[in-house]
């Protein structure tokens, strides 16, 4: 119980400092910039992005890359819901600045975005590996949108700093088990052996 009440208190006070620091930077102009930056983690957002690469990912055949990425928002989102049930985190007692309904931890915006964005990220970086000048760019772009959108949900009042990285975790997890469902089969698909039609007299 006592290790269970320090580790409490260290996690309070990490979220008072993180929390503190970035909403010490609070203006007019960088709340637009946040309140942009965590649509990115809407569902709205998340419907628009998946259905243009989806489509796009059909179009070209690439069926299971296309299944994948659906796995990896859905179940993303699955989790996310679950683990909030379990751990029933308020929110915290501050200002909203957007919006902002259920429990707390961990963070649905950094959960999901963690696994659907990075698995995006990590299709892109596949299909422009050989590219090294041109694939280094995609595992950092994608990073980049990640942190802003954690950063911003602590801007904007409606999550812990631990959320945050609970939800980086968790999101994490997900996306790693897609990648490895992706390449579980992925070989099958490369190397399906071809035999030639066999004609009977």
């Amino acid at each position: 119980m006592a290790i269970r009440d320090l580790i409490e208190r260290e996690f309070q006070a990490f979220d008072k400092l993180a929390g503190e620091t970035v909403q010490m930077w609070q203006s007019e102009i960088l709340t637009d910039l946040m309140l942009v930056i965590t649509q990115l983690g809407s569902t709205l957002i998340y419907v628009c992005v998946l259905v243009l690469v989806v489509g796009f990912l059909l179009l070209t055949s690439r069926f299971w890359e296309a299944l994948i990425l659906f796995i990896s928002l859905l179940g993303s989102w699955l989790l996310n819901n679950l683990m909030k049930e379990m751990f029933a985190r308020p929110r915290p007692a501050l200002q909203h600045l957007v919006e902002a309904t259920g429990y707390s931890f961990p963070s649905g915006h950094a959960s999901i975005s963690t696994a659907f964005y990075g698995m995006i990220g990590y299709l892109i970086w596949v299909s422009l590996k050989g590219q090294y000048r041109r694939a280094w760019h995609v595992p950092v772009l994608t990073c980049l949108v990640l942190v802003a959108i954690g950063i911003s949900r602590v801007y904007l009042g409606v999550h812990y700093a631990s959320d945050i990285l609970a939800g980086y975790l968790a999101g994490g997890f997900w996306l790693g088990f897609c990648i490895w469902l992706y390449h579980l089969r992925k070989p099958y698909l490369r190397h399906k052996p071809y035999y030639p039609p066999t004609y009977y007299q």
